[in-house]
């Protein structure tokens, strides 16, 4: 008998409640065309390229120097997979699509859009080049992380994310009046998770942002010697994901991700490349480091004179001429909720094809620029049958100038 509950209108249900727990994915794009990724698997890797935006000189004529070669860089992201799994007899005792609403598409639905949320905030929500620290009141940060954002590229429409928490202290320590507007148009984007809008910015709330904590003595001193990229994976390797690795000396104290750091004469660049000399370039922690690590992973760092470049250094061709003392940019003794401030099309969203059970029952249905999967299969050596959900995905920021943090003492 086929399975009803791999029918597209209870499918429809299912994924519209995956969408509605994972706010953080709806402003995003697809950079990936159907034939570039068709084929890929959970755990493999494909590249975006950040283009080039040339040297534009003075003058009617060309020299030799104005002839400069086309310098793209790679950002890679490995497709990643969530699913969920139930007994078929509990779906056979469902009888209506309401009843699926409540019982399996508001359990699992929703549950299976947390979790595809919490691991792309994992891989992507510290992934920035800018940080911007509140001394005592968080709206401060949080407009010059957007003032920075409208800098690196003019234009943009802007996509702010924070916890209800962070939230709740930006509304104890109000300054100037200053508060979200209520928006028609964020809510009926965000529903249950829209907060509203500050500075023309639309802003949602996201859970599983970790606060960054920093000791009573600081992290104490820690210098660079050198960078260098970090290598893509040429096999399966779920959680994979691109950084830059700075050698740095022993850590005499653990560093958290989400931790910011400065190096004199380093600054942030804007979308082209374009050194923006105000705004020192943050390298900020990507993962937990321990007491004694000599290495320190950081959001992807592109050096070099090139368009696609996000740090610029008077005396730095490339990553690997990293140096210097890391400078933390948040103060001792002081727990920080994070806000992320970013453009929606650096947000890279791709739902990847997988194979199909075979002698399995299988479909999908994409809805709302999500596709979920579907096979029912059977274990006849238990006399059982299974019905599973797949969201397979190739998912990360692409280009992390446009993306920037606030950090909000608690």
């Amino acid at each position: 008998m086929p399975n009803a509950f791999v029918k597209s209108d209870y499918l429809k249900v299912f994924v519209a409640d995956l969408i509605d727990a994972m706010p953080y994915l709806k402003a995003s794009k697809s950079h990936f065309t159907a034939s570039d990724i068709k084929g890929k698997k959970p755990g493999e890797v494909y590249n975006f390229g950040l283009r080039d935006s040339g040297s534009p000189t003075s003058g009617i004529a060309i020299t030799a120097a104005d002839r400069t070669t086309v310098d793209e860089r790679k950002i890679w992201l490995a497709v990643r997979n969530k699913k969920s799994a139930v007994s078929l007899n509990t779906l056979e005792s469902v009888v209506d699509i309401d009843q699926f609403d409540q019982e399996i598409g508001k359990t699992y639905g929703l549950n299976l859009g947390a979790e595809v949320q919490k691991d792309v905030l994992g891989i992507s929500y510290f992934n920035a080049n800018v940080a911007k620290v509140a001394t005592s009141n968080g709206w401060s940060a949080l407009a010059a992380a957007i003032a920075h954002q409208r800098a690196a590229r003019t234009g943009s429409q802007l996509f702010g994310y924070l916890s209800p928490e962070a939230e709740a202290n930006l509304s104890v320590h109000s300054l100037n009046n200053w508060h979200f507007e209520n928006s028609d148009l964020v809510q009926k984007f965000y529903k249950e998770a829209s907060i509203g809008t500050f500075h023309m910015t639309n802003f949602a709330y996201v859970t599983d942002t970790p606060v960054v904590s920093v000791p009573a003595n600081g992290f104490g001193t820690v210098t660079v010697s050198a960078g260098a990229d970090a290598v893509a994976p040429t096999t399966s390797l779920s959680g994979a994901v691109d950084r830059t690795a700075l050698t740095v000396s022993a850590l005499t104290v653990a560093i958290p991700a989400g931790t910011p750091f400065t190096i004199a004469g380093a600054y942030a660049c804007d979308s082209l490349g374009r050194p923006l000399l105000r705004t020192p370039f943050s390298f900020v922690v990507q993962e937990d480091a321990a007491v004694g690590a000599t290495t320190l992973y950081v959001q992807k760092v592109i050096v070099g004179n090139t368009g696609a470049r996000n740090l610029y250094h008077a005396s730095w061709t490339g990553v690997g001429d990293i140096a210097g003392t890391l400078v933390c940019q948040l103060a001792n003794g002081v727990d920080y909720e994070v806000a992320q401030i970013r453009t929606s099309d650096t947000m890279n969203w791709d739902n990847i094809d997988l194979d199909p059970v075979v002698g399995g029952e299988n479909t999908s249905e994409t809805f709302g620029g999500v596709k979920i999967q579907v096979a029912k299969y059977g274990n006849g050596d238990a006399r059982a049958n299974t019905t599973r959900w797949d969201c397979a995905y190739l998912a990360g920021i692409v280009d992390n100038r446009l993306a920037s943090l606030a950090y909000i003492p608690v």
